[in-house]
């Protein structure tokens, strides 16, 4: 995935940016946030089960 300098787009640029690209972003945050979810039920998962082994 290629890189985009945002902080070099004038306004309109941005606007036409986002208005081409909406779905794949929405996408790629989605993805994203998915991750995000998993990564914190396993933790939850990985810190339930240390708390509950025998010491």
């Amino acid at each position: 995935m290629s890189q985009v300098n945002y902080a070099a787009m004038s306004d309109q640029e941005l606007r036409q940016y986002f208005l081409l690209h909406r779905e794949d972003i929405f996408l790629r945050d989605a993805e994203m946030i998915q991750t995000a979810i998993t990564f914190s039920q396993y933790s939850i998962l990985n810190l339930q089960c240390v708390a509950h082994q025998p010491k």
